[in-house]
């Protein structure tokens, strides 16, 4: 969720050092090692990092993604520029990545960036500024950094669809994956992610970060099934839809989550 699984990163955590000291020392601490790799990163893929990193920037700020048009109209772009390129190259990089909404009728779809490598997503978040000895220490289990959590999870979750599928006994059919947002429906609602299965079946995923076994409430549960009702009316899909959870620990047993007819742990997204 900070490095991306990269190897060249994980090779400078101590064993003798804890998660949280090995955060500080690598990215924190005065001389951190890795001061200054996020440009250092983009300087060495792009020949003009600039536009790149304008890119990259906006999409972290707006976490569930932007078309290409507000991409443009967010970094005040002119028509006729080069922001298609711009856009393949970082999905080609896998900074990136391209996928589809649904959107009034099960058959349009939408073509939505998101942000997908964890490492700028971290940079962005907490590396902009410079911070004293020991900041990750002290970053934890605050707002901004239970902020972060979800979301880095959520990427997390995206990155794992072969081992999520194969969890859910469907690694033999073919599928697609997106997320969601309601044009109609007030508070908006969204969905975190869909997968769709070429038998008529629809996984409406719900994604949540926990230290422990997760906790479904009434009124969350409440939520969950009026954004399900919300997608369904509003895309007409006459698809099976199945209440899907993914955790990092499980679910909590309770009244609410004997409705969930699947639940993926974190585990489950590490099978080789």
């Amino acid at each position: 969720m900070i490095t991306g699984g990269v190897p060249f990163y994980l090779s400078m955590l101590q064993q003798d050092e804890s998660l949280v000291q090995n955060i500080d020392r690598l990215f924190f601490n005065k001389d951190a090692q890795l001061i200054g790799e996020f440009e250092r990163l983009y300087k060495s893929l792009f020949k003009t990092p600039e536009p790149y990193l304008k890119i990259v920037k906006a999409l972290a700020d707006n976490a569930g993604g932007l078309t290409q048009k507000q991409i443009q109209t967010e970094l005040n772009l002119q028509k006729g520029g080069h922001l298609s390129e711009q856009l393949e190259a970082l999905v080609q990089c896998d900074f990136i990545r391209r996928y589809d909404v649904m959107d009034k009728k099960i058959s349009v779809r939408q073509g939505i960036y998101q942000l997908t490598d964890m490492f700028t997503l971290f940079h962005y978040r907490f590396l902009t500024s410079r911070h004293k000895d020991g900041y990750w220490q002290s970053v934890i289990g605050k707002p901004r950094h239970n902020s972060w959590l979800g979301i880095a999870f959520e990427k997390v979750v995206a990155s794992h669809i072969d081992q999520i599928k194969t969890a859910l006994g469907i690694s033999g059919i073919y599928t697609e994956y997106y997320s969601w947002r309601s044009k109609q429906s007030t508070p908006g609602a969204q969905i975190d992610l869909l997968i769709e299965r070429a038998d008529k079946v629809i996984h409406v995923c719900e994604i949540k970060y926990s230290e422990t076994s997760y906790t479904i409430n009434k009124n969350e549960d409440a939520l969950y099934r009026n954004r399900i009702a919300a997608f369904r009316t509003e895309t007409g899909t006459k698809s099976t839809l199945l209440p899907t959870f993914i955790t990092t620990e499980g679910l909590k047993k309770n009244i609410y989550s004997s409705q969930v007819l699947y639940n993926i742990k974190l585990d489950d997204l590490f099978v080789l």
